[in-house]
């Protein structure tokens, strides 16, 4: 599963909203009744899972100090 132009999959909206131009802070979520259920989730928390599957432990040691690290930074005394 490719979703290019989604950046996080917490973005997939879960369904349509109406909001009134009288009150466009609040949005009513239309819940979706019907049974069957075409969800993309759990295709891509199986795919997720699989590649989770694929991270090999790292060794503490070998772990940075600061992640994501930075292009410099510099260890002193007592850190």
């Amino acid at each position: 599963i490719s979703v290019p132009d989604i950046r996080n999959y917490t973005e997939l909206p879960a369904g349509f909203y109406i909001v009134y131009h009288t009150n466009p802070d609040i949005g009513i979520l239309l819940q979706n009744t019907s049974p069957d259920n075409n969800s993309m989730e759990p295709a891509i928390a199986f795919n997720t899972y699989k590649n989770n599957e694929q991270i090999k432990p790292v060794p503490e040691k070998d772990l940075p100090l600061i992640f994501p690290t930075p292009v410099i930074y510099q260890r002193n005394k007592g850190s």
